[in-house]
């Protein structure tokens, strides 16, 4: 939820200091997988019960308190995206995005949201945006109906692997083929203060 990068080119992500992936290429060495450590991160996100993936009740708790600061890259954006396109910002929160987009001469831009909380801020703050509540998949849009579509932070916001694959395959037909897909996420960490977090918040809501 708004608050990680696209890459442009195969390549390896790695993590920046700001918590961004950043695409670099690929090394010469051959990559064998993911480490025993992010071997495990990843079998605890597959087993975690779908049901955990409906937060909106924790969203609309903290809906007025919430800054988001995830970058949108428009250095990237604007090549690939004309100002006529029509746009989903797929789990947009109060909808700061969508703002940016507009202030660029995106006037076309559709900002969804599971939280209400959310979306009741957003018409707030931004009363000349499209922000929506989404009662969940499948979205109210026809197949094929936007140009590009914007994923921010969201995915590492829906615990099970179903539900991410469940959101993707939506994108999947509401994207017109040929359109852009701008997903920009948070990296998985290794570390052991970060993996001991994992599997607390696995413990405690398993």
């Amino acid at each position: 939820r708004q608050d990680a990068e696209p890459s442009e080119r195969p390549g390896v992500a790695e993590p920046s200091p700001d918590g961004e992936a950043n695409v670099t290429d690929p090394p010469s060495a051959t990559i064998s997988g993911p480490s025993p450590a992010l071997r495990d991160i990843l079998l605890l996100q597959s087993d975690m019960d779908p049901s955990l993936d409906d937060q909106w009740a924790y969203w609309d708790r903290v809906a007025s308190e919430k800054t988001f600061s995830h970058p949108l890259r428009f250095d990237r954006f604007e090549p690939l995206v004309d100002r006529s396109a029509r746009i989903l910002d797929f789990g947009c929160g109060y909808g700061r995005t969508c703002g940016e987009l507009a202030s660029r001469g995106y006037a076309n831009t559709i900002g969804v949201d599971s939280s209400a909380g959310m979306i009741r801020r957003g018409k707030t703050e931004f009363p000349n945006l499209d922000l929506r509540t989404s009662a969940g998949l499948p979205l109210p849009f026809e197949a094929d109906s936007f140009d590009a579509t914007l994923l921010f932070a969201v995915l590492t916001s829906i615990p099970s692997d179903a539900g991410q694959h469940a959101v993707v395959g939506e994108i999947g037909r509401i994207l017109r083929p040929g359109g852009v897909l701008y997903v920009s996420d948070l990296l998985l960490q290794t570390d052991d203060r970060n993996r001991e977090r994992y599997e607390r918040s696995n413990s405690g809501l398993g």
